[in-house]
């Protein structure tokens, strides 16, 4: 059985959210899924500059990411 990737995970997750993702989240569903939380982290970062998330700072200074909808709304799986 094949195991999930850590990207293909985030990816998955922010599809079935709306909005910006404060990377705490992802860092929470990478710890739950047996992951360093810091790894998230990495991976988001990878995603963006991949184009799959867009990012941003919040008024805390905290990092958000969300998908974008063209990946939302298509095969997401390509560049994985």
């Amino acid at each position: 059985m094949e195991k999930t990737s850590l990207k293909e995970k985030l990816v998955i997750y922010a599809k079935g959210k709306r909005g910006f993702i404060n990377v705490g989240e992802f860092e929470r569903l990478a710890i739950s899924n047996g992951f360093l939380g810091q790894n998230a982290g990495r991976r988001c970062r990878e995603l963006a500059n991949a184009g799959f998330f867009e990012r941003r700072l919040n008024e805390g200074g905290s990092v958000e990411y969300r998908i974008k909808p063209l990946v939302a709304s298509g095969n997401a799986n390509r560049l994985l």
